[in-house]
């Protein structure tokens, strides 16, 4: 499990996980109504909601953080604003709950949910 360091002072160290990132981000992108899940990658089975640290991987380069996400859009939405919306969201949530300067939030549409529960 790979750590980010928040913090190294003094008092100590603050590390957080790839992994809680993850979960993070992947409850910020639940809040998005035209999200139908995450997939872990764009060739992938899709995931539902509930595995929210799927689909999306995070790194960390000169004090920078970037996240991966891959989504499936939910039929009727328009992607673009879909995937605009989840990088500002990823984005703003990560960088309120950790402190930390989020470089990029790339979105990868992973596919389209022509369910008919989404009709």
């Amino acid at each position: 499990m790979q750590e980010n360091i928040l913090s190294n002072d003094k008092k100590g160290e603050i590390k957080v996980s790839n992994e809680v990132i993850s979960v993070i981000s992947g409850m910020a992108v639940n809040e998005i109504e035209g999200v139908a899940s995450l997939a872990e990658d764009p060739d992938s089975t899709v995931y539902s909601k509930k595995m929210l640290s799927r689909g999306i991987s995070v790194s960390v380069k000169n004090d920078e953080m970037t996240v991966l996400m891959n989504i499936v859009v939910k039929n009727g939405y328009n992607i673009n604003e879909v995937a605009r919306e989840v990088q500002l969201k990823v984005k703003s949530t990560l960088e309120n709950m950790l402190g930390f300067r989020i470089k990029t939030v790339n979105v990868v549409v992973a596919g389209v949910d022509f369910s008919e529960a989404n009709e």
